[in-house]
């Protein structure tokens, strides 16, 4: 645009001119920016879909801007892939192919700003090496220039980018990367926006579903309290309570305690908290209601929010949940009771009538706090039976407590009983507490109780006596209240005999002796326990057993058990893990007892199958894979059968000149 002045002489004449020339592209450019933001906000005001808003800021920029092709690249939710948001301009088939491309250190440019967050500028897309895995798509689509800038929110996470391209190989002016600028901005706010909206919707629906069945409505007011938001207002639709104001609603008379109360916030900016009585309809409701004031960026009071708990419904919720819990309480005490009856004990499987006596002397001593003795084997179920009394007692909510004596180094057997003081010790860095004191208004199971060293037998005796002890290096005593159960297979009077086992000690452990029975002496439970074992490990290993063969079933019941239960059992899980198909696998040959053999004539079967297993683990007796974990026994209990049968298990180690010898 031109504009001249002329000088005229005295006599009027022009005699010279002045003038102006202004350049207004660049006016007519940030007009152009300034209509580009106006409209384009006003696009994502309206709360359009995302791509509806970034597809008409890409159209108004290539209107305002010939020549160039704008896109919008989104970063997806794994932060590694792109998609596009919109590319009006940009071929179908390109879109398509760059679609799920990963961003990178050489990604083109949108990939690459996306990566460094950073912008990017290739001016010659078929020269640029950020380009070299994309060329030939760019050149089938006739692109020679793209410059590209990542979409950043206010925290610096990546968004997606912002890219001009261009056919020209071209580089950037300074208007151009104002352009650049503002699209990159206006962007970035409709993405926020629409992710706000998202986060925002996902959070309300998290919200409903919390508050689903709940006697609780929540809702905010603006300044001249109307309602902007509600949830669960009673049987109110949103479209009865927007916009309006308690009055509105429900009448003065009703509304007036309330409008007291969110008045008071208003001009106070304090929240309160009171029960309100409000008539509706004829009815008189029960609220217990909390408000709190809303502020703006400038803590200026704007409204308040609040929530309202529907006392009588809470009473009803109350009363239900009441209800259901005692018909839980009586369904769970009913079947205990189906489950005692039906199998004894829980997992305590068998109906012979030994094992009945057993069981019918648990119950009758499960009430009291007498100490009781578990006499038998191993691997009769004594551990099964301590609980079984525990869980009958009036202890049952408190801890049932097991220490295996025989388990335990004698050195570290009253530290891991009576627990001991920082310092008692060497290695004690630290107070300990013993097994006494966890069971504590509980049970105390004392496993091979036999096996407690002679020098610990009185301080289990004043626990037994007076419910008092000290810790291993204390001075202050302490008092338990504490029932003992205590289990042995050792002869406990012939040890009393042999002095290896306090007299005293032995009376007030056997209060209530019970014996349990050696499965050889239930054979009629075997069948029971076998289905028990098979279900249990075919479940465990995946199988799916069906049939056991009754020839199998008759081996089985026939065999003298030396381990009891415990040996069964493992016998079982041998023979599943044996099994191929709906067939359980048959035992092994060492079970099979001919007909003629004598009940008297097993002990001899007995030592054959001690010595058997021997061999097979070279005499080892410990350990998982020792001849006691084979056999379902304690290493104690087949220490005491092999010095009664003879059998010296050092002749069956390896590289000793006895191997193998019987």
């Amino acid at each position: 645009m031109n504009r001249a002045i002329p000088l005229r002489d005295a006599d009027g004449q022009v005699v010279r001119w002045y003038g102006v020339q202004t350049n207004i592209d660049a006016l007519k450019r940030a007009e152009a920016l300034v209509v580009l933001q106006k409209e384009t906000l006003e696009v994502i005001a309206q709360g359009k879909p995302l791509q509806e808003s970034l597809t008409t800021l890409m159209l108004l920029l290539e209107a305002q801007f010939p020549g160039m092709i704008g896109s919008v690249l989104l970063l997806e939710e794994d932060g590694r892939h792109v998609r596009h948001g919109a590319a009006p301009s940009l071929p179908e088939a390109y879109v398509k192919a760059v679609d799920g491309q990963p961003i990178g250190p050489n990604a083109g440019s949108c990939g690459t700003a996306m990566y460094r967050k950073e912008q990017v500028i290739v001016s010659d897309i078929q020269q640029d090496p950020l380009w070299a895995d994309y060329r030939d798509l760019a050149a089938a689509h006739r692109l020679g220039a793209c410059w590209s800038t990542p979409i950043l929110s206010p925290h610096g996470k990546v968004l997606g980018s912002f890219a001009m391209y261009y056919q020209d190989v071209r580089s950037p002016g300074e208007e151009e990367l104002r352009v650049i600028k503002v699209a990159t901005h206006l962007a970035g706010i409709a993405i926020e926006r629409k992710q706000a909206e998202a986060a925002l919707q996902l959070s309300e629906e998290r919200f409903r579903v919390a508050l689903k069945g709940s006697p609780t409505a929540v809702f905010s007011q603006d300044s001249d309290l109307r309602y902007t938001w509600m949830y669960n207002f009673h049987s109110l639709a949103p479209n009865e309570v927007l916009g309006k104001t308690d009055e509105e609603i429900i009448g003065a008379e009703g509304a007036r305690r309330l409008r007291e109360l969110k008045l008071r916030v208003l001009r106070t900016g304090v929240g309160v908290r009171e029960e309100v009585v409000i008539p509706y309809k004829g009815t008189n409701f029960a609220y217990d209601i909390a408000l709190e004031p809303l502020f703006d960026s400038e803590k200026k009071i704007v409204g308040i929010t609040g929530a309202a708990m529907d006392i009588a419904r809470l009473r009803e919720l109350a009363d239900g949940l009441r209800h259901d819990k005692d018909r839980l309480e009586r369904e769970k005490s009913y079947l205990e009771n189906e489950i005692q009856t039906e199998l004894g004990f829980e997992e305590i499987i068998g109906q012979s009538t030994s094992l009945r006596e057993v069981l019918k002397k648990a119950r009758v001593v499960a009430p009291t706090d007498s100490t009781v003795l578990l006499l038998g084997a191993t691997g009769t179920g004594k551990e099964l039976v301590a609980r079984a009394i525990h869980a009958l007692s009036p202890r049952r909510e408190k801890n049932f407590i097991k220490l295996n004596c025989a388990a335990v180094p004698s050195g570290l057997l009253e530290s891991e009983l009576f627990g001991h003081e920082r310092g008692a010790f060497t290695s004690a860095v630290s107070q300990k507490v013993g097994r006494l004191e966890l069971a504590d208004g509980g049970t105390l199971f004392l496993d091979e109780v036999g096996e407690l060293p002679l020098e610990l037998q009185p301080k289990l005796l004043r626990v037994l006596q007076d419910r008092e002890f000290e810790r291993l290096g204390g001075v202050r005593t302490l008092r338990v209240d504490v029932r003992i159960i205590a289990a042995t297979n050792r002869d406990l009077q012939k040890d009393v005999a042999e002095k290896e086992f306090r007299e005293d000690l032995f009376y007030r452990l056997n209060v209530f002796p019970i014996e349990l029975p050696a499965l050889r002496e239930r054979r009629s439970d075997i069948p029971l326990l076998v289905r028990h074992f098979v279900q249990k490990y075919a479940a465990r290993m995946g199988r799916h057993i069906e049939i056991i063969p009754s020839d199998s079933m008759q081996v089985l019941q026939n065999w003298n058990w030396p381990g009891n239960v415990r040996e069964l059992e493992n016998m079982i899980e041998r023979m599943v893990i044996l099994s191929k198909g709906t067939v359980l696998a048959a035992p092994p040959a060492e079970l099979r007892i001919p007909e003629e053999i004598a009940e008297d004539s097993l002990t001899e079967m007995e030592r054959e199958h001690i010595i058997r297993v021997l061999r097979e683990t070279n005499g080892v007796l410990s350990g998982a894979d020792g001849a006691a974990s084979r056999l379902g026994m304690k290493r104690t209990t087949l220490q005491s059968m092999l010095k009664r049968l003879g059998i010296e298990p050092q002749d069956f180690r390896r590289g000793t000149g006895t191997f193998g010898r019987e």
